[in-house]
Formats: structure tokens, C-alpha cells, sequence
């Protein structure tokens, strides 16, 4: 869940004087104005802010020197969201001349987390680690965050740059498996961790009562035998807990299922090699080209050796068919086999805890018999036996402790950097469209057109092809009104929000003049499409026109006077 707070702006463009605009308004907020009144600048902060990218792509973001005061500082933007309940902070500065937390502003661009500066150095390295944490690219941000005029892009955009942009796009919905995986993985191996931790503080807890008694007994040696009977209340205490685990776990646990689970993993292995090679033998009619196949069905045809024909066609249908069976068949046996590891490793890791717990309860019975024959003399030797003993358990914690620390940090990184935008890019564009359009179809009441982007696998460039279809016909995008172009530049952008900002829960949008050339039972029907779009997430509106139908929203008034904005509500 990424939640943006508040956006403070000085020196900006044309804002001057420090402004905090409330991102987090959980409602709709129309900013009104006229042409070049700084609407569209509040959105450029922000966007520079996170990525030193000015949406006008001019790279002097200073205010005009003919507007600059006397006092006139420079530019600094900050922008503040959390993620997970975590908070973060973005300053980024041009030209500044006053301090910025503790150091000079210039040109300086500072991160932090939980109001702590993320350790690391150089401009790019923080933007690098600022889009590692939103998880965001630039590109993917200004694709489902903003959407203005340019949203025609999509549609009238070659092939190639269609390509390139669904990959990115869809790397945030569909590496969303792998690291759920990842994270199955990270809580087993946390889980691991944790039971290590524990022994280790038990260890430490015992150490440390051991070196306690060790001095009161030095201090106090005529007080042994209430020091004695305290003891063994805590070691049979601990032997109850452990008595009592022991238990549990040995009523859940049967030795014999590991061997039987092992084996019956070997056997469905084995199953899986056989149906690989009836596989490879079904499909042997593959390594016939495709145009050498049809061309000797077509001279059976010519031939009117029709049986002949009939036979090759039907043995090919056959294996086809054959090769389906043996695929759906091995898929059926990878899952078993997948269950019956995760419970096999289960068992294995129980089977641990009960040798532990054993050993652990046939320690505590030593010691107590120990503690039992002890004399008042003995108490001290006998303590410091028994701290060096611990000692060399906890060692041998420490020693499995530190390499399962590093073993679940690798998974954590695998999770946080190769499953990220940053990372691993594998993409599945069909079932990927597939998810689009299940949006793009959830549009088609409010729309009354009925939208589908799909791409023809078949071909080697794989071309993206947009199917409308409207009062039960399919009609050509060249065909539609101006207006009906416009809902379907709306519909597709908005369906790519929906699908990006759904898996990483961003709370704002901005809709920047997406009113412009609409009639007035258009923009009808694009409220109502935003209404059912954004009803939970803090929607800006940009737009000059006086009046919209958007019931209890919120108006930002935007002014500008000698070249510079002011808002107010």
C-alpha cells in the first residue's frame, strides 16, 4: 500500500512562497483555473520531486528570474507517503541556497525512511533506491498516476513501443506470484530462524541465571539450599514446558510417513521421466515442417488418396490429443509431488524439534539430578561446570544461527530487488491482456462500448490489435465520433491504472483536461466511469471549465498575477 501525504512546494515554476497541497484528501478534489494558472504545475512538482523529471521536460525548474523576489531561495520539493505503514520522504533541490535538514540545498536530493537519511551515496544511487522502495519507474508512475491528452498513445503508438511499455507495466502485476512463492519460502526459512533465536535466548537466559547464582553463591554460600530449591522449581518448570511440547509434537508425528513420503516422491519422479518420454514420442511428427506436412496432405487430396489423408490427419489428431493427456497428467503429478515435499519437509523439520526437545529434556533431567546431590562446597565448581557447558551450547547455536540469518536476508533480497520492477522481467502478454480486459469489460455498462486489446501470438512481431465493438457490432476505431475515440483512450488508461496501482494499492490519481472536446452526455458518461473507478483513492481533477457533475468533491481554485500561482480553497 503506497498512501501519498503531503507535497510542500517553494520555488517551483510559478509557486513561490511554500505551499503544502494534502495528496492523502480521500475524495475528489477539482483544481480550477485558467489556461497557464499552474493547475498541471502542482502534478509536475510531484513528479519531479520523486524523479527529477519535469513533466514539460525542461530541465531549469527555477521560477522565471523576472518573477524571482529579492529573497528568492531556489527550488526544494518535498513529498511525503508510506508504504506498509512505514514513512517515507523525498526532498529534491535545484539551485537551493538555504539548509535542508542540517546540510546545503543546491542540487542535493535526500531520502528518508522513518525520519532516518537512507545511507547511501550520490545522486543516481538515491534515485535508484527512491524507485527500488515505490517499486515504481518513472514511466510506469506517469502510465498510472496521470492521464491527460497524451493518452492516445496506447492505441497510435507502434507495435514495438506497445511492447515495451506492457512489459513494463506488467512486470508489477505478474512477478506478483513469484514472490508470493518467495515469501512461502522467506516464512518457512524465518520460521527456522526464529526457533534458533529462541533456543539461543533460552540459552542466554540460563547462562545468565547460572553466572546470577554463581555470584550470590560467592556472597552468599549460606543460603544454598533455598538458592538450591529455587533452581530446581525453574529447571522443572522447564522440563513441564518441554515435557509438554514433546508431546504435542510426538502426537502429530509418525517416523514411518517420511520414508513412505520420500518414496512415494521417487515413484511420481519416475512417472514424470516416463510421461517426458511418451511426450517427446507423441509430438515426433513436430520435427516434420509445417509447410512439408501440409504439403503432403494436399497431394493425398490431389491424389484422391482421401483414406490416406484421412489416416495422416487422424494420426496427427491422435498425438496431439495423446500429448495433451500426458501434459495434463504431469502437471496433475508436479502439484502432488510439490504437496507431498512441503509436507515431507514438515515432517523432517518436526522430527528436528522432537531430537532437540529430547536432548533439551534429558539435560534438564541431568541437571536436576546434578543440582539434587549437590553439597554447599560444591555449588561454585559445580556452576561454573555448568556456565561453560552453556557456553558451548550456545556456540553451536550461534554457529547455525548466523548462516540462517543470511540465508533468509537472500531471500529477502530476492523478494525486495530481483521479484521488483528493478529485477527479474518475465512476462506473459497474453494471459497479461487477459487481466486488462477483464477490466476494460467491467467498463462496458458505464461505457456502452464494449473494449478488447489482444495480440495475435501467432505472429512473429506479436501485434497488438484493439476490438471495439458497439451496439452489438464491431467497428473500427477509425469509425468511432471524436468523442467515442476519447472514452476509449480514457477506458484503456484508466484500465491500466486499475491494473498497476490495484497490485501495489497507490492512493491518488490525477486526471488532467480529459474533458476537452467531450459533449456534455460524454463527460456524463465519463464521471460515471470515474465515480465507479476511483470511489475509494484522492482524485484530482484538472480542468479550466466552470462546472462538472461531481457531486461532494472538493475545489482547488488556482490564480496567477504577474507570473506566479496562488490556490486556495
Amino acid at each position: 500500500m503506497i498512501s501519498f501525504g503531503n507535497l510542500i512546494v517553494e520555488g517551483f515554476c510559478s509557486i513561490i512562497t511554500p505551499t503544502t497541497f494534502n495528496l492523502n484528501s480521500n475524495g475528489i478534489t477539482v483544481i480550477r483555473g485558467k489556461t497557464g494558472s499552474g493547475k498541471t504545475t502542482i502534478l509536475s512538482a510531484l513528479v519531479w520531486a520523486l524523479y527529477g523529471v519535469n513533466l514539460k521536460e525542461v530541465s531549469d525548474v527555477n521560477t522565471w528570474p523576472k518573477y524571482q523576489p529579492k529573497d528568492y531561495q531556489g527550488t526544494k520539493v518535498s513529498i511525503y507517503f508510506k508504504i506498509d505503514n512505514r514513512l517515507y520522504s523525498v526532498t529534491r533541490c535545484q539551485n537551493y541556497k538555504g539548509k535542508v535538514h542540517g546540510s546545503k540545498g543546491k542540487d542535493n536530493l535526500f531520502f528518508f525512511e522513518e525520519g532516518v537519511l537512507v545511507n547511501v551515496k550520490g545522486r543516481k544511487n538515491i534515485q535508484k533506491e527512491i524507485e527500488k522502495t515505490l517499486k515504481l519507474s518513472y514511466r510506469v508512475f506517469i502510465n498510472s498516476v496521470l492521464f491527460g491528452q497524451g493518452l492516445k498513445r496506447l492505441i497510435n503508438e507502434t507495435n514495438s513501443d506497445q511492447k515495451a511499455l506492457f512489459e513494463e507495466i506488467f512486470d508489477v502485476s505478474y512477478t506478483t506470484q513469484a514472490k508470493t512463492k518467495a515469501m512461502e519460502m522467506y516464512k518457512l526459512e524465518k520460521d527456522i530462524l526464529n526457533t534458533l533465536n529462541e533456543k539461543k535466548s533460552v540459552l542466554e537466559a540460563s547462562l545468565n541465571a547460572y553466572k546470577d547464582n554463581y555470584r550470590m553463591s560467592k556472597i552468599e554460600s549460606k543460603k544454598f539450599d533455598s538458592q538450591q530449591k529455587e533452581e530446581l522449581d525453574k529447571l522443572n518448570s522447564r522440563l513441564e514446558k518441554f515435557n509438554i511440547r514433546l508431546e504435542e509434537l510426538k502426537t502429530s508425528f509418525n517416523i514411518n510417513n517420511i520414508s513412505r513420503l520420500k518414496s512415494k516422491v521417487e515413484k511420481l519422479s519416475e512417472k514424470i521421466v516416463e510421461i517426458n518420454k511418451a511426450y517427446k514420442e507423441s509430438m515426433k511428427f513436430e520435427d516434420m515442417p509445417i509447410i512439408d506436412l501440409v504439403s503432403e496432405v494436399i497431394k493425398l487430396l490431389e491424389e484422391k488418396k482421401y483414406k490416406q489423408c484421412i489416416g495422416k490427419l487422424r494420426g496427427i489428431q491422435g498425438a496431439l490429443v495423446n500429448a495433451q493427456e500426458l501434459n495434463e497428467k504431469k502437471e496433475a503429478l508436479l502439484s502432488t509431488i510439490s504437496k507431498k515435499k512441503t509436507k515431507l519437509n514438515k515432517l523432517v523439520f518436526n522430527q528436528t524439534e522432537i531430537i532437540h526437545h529430547e536432548k533439551q529434556i534429558k539435560t534438564i533431567k541431568s541437571d536436576i539430578f546434578e543440582l539434587k546431590c549437590k553439597k554447599p562446597s560444591k555449588v561454585k565448581t559445580e556452576l561454573l561446570d555448568k556456565i561453560k557447558k552453556i557456553e558451548e551450547e550456545l556456540e553451536e547455536v550461534n554457529l547455525q544461527y548466523e548462516p540462517q540469518l543470511k540465508k533468509v536476508e537472500d531471500i529477502k533480497w530476492v523478494i525486495d530487488d530481483a521479484l521488483s520492477n528493478h529485477g527479474i522481467k518475465a512476462y506473459l502478454f497474453e494471459s497479461s491482456l487477459s487481466s486488462l480486459n477483464k477490466i476494460l469489460d467491467s467498463y462496458s455498462e458505464v461505457l456502452e462500448l464494449n473494449i478488447q486489446y489482444m495480440i495475435d501470438t501467432s505472429t512473429k512481431k506479436k501485434d497488438f490489435t484493439t476490438i471495439i465493438r458497439f451496439e452489438g457490432q464491431t467497428v473500427l476505431y477509425e469509425e468511432l465520433s471524436g468523442g467515442q475515440k476519447q472514452l476509449v483512450h480514457l477506458a484503456m488508461a484508466f484500465a491500466v491504472n486499475q491494473l498497476v496501482t490495484t497490485d501495489l494499492g497507490l492512493n491518488i490519481a490525477f486526471l488532467d483536461e480529459i474533458f476537452e472536446n467531450l459533449s456534455e452526455d460524454k463527460i456524463d458518461v465519463v464521471v460515471n466511469l470515474i465515480r465507479y473507478i476511483y470511489k475509494d483513492k484522492s482524485l484530482f481533477i484538472i480542468t479550466h471549465q466552470d462546472t462538472l457533475p461531481i457531486p461532494s468533491s472538493k475545489t482547488l481554485y488556482t490564480k496567477r498575477n504577474k507570473g506566479l500561482s496562488s490556490y486556495n480553497f
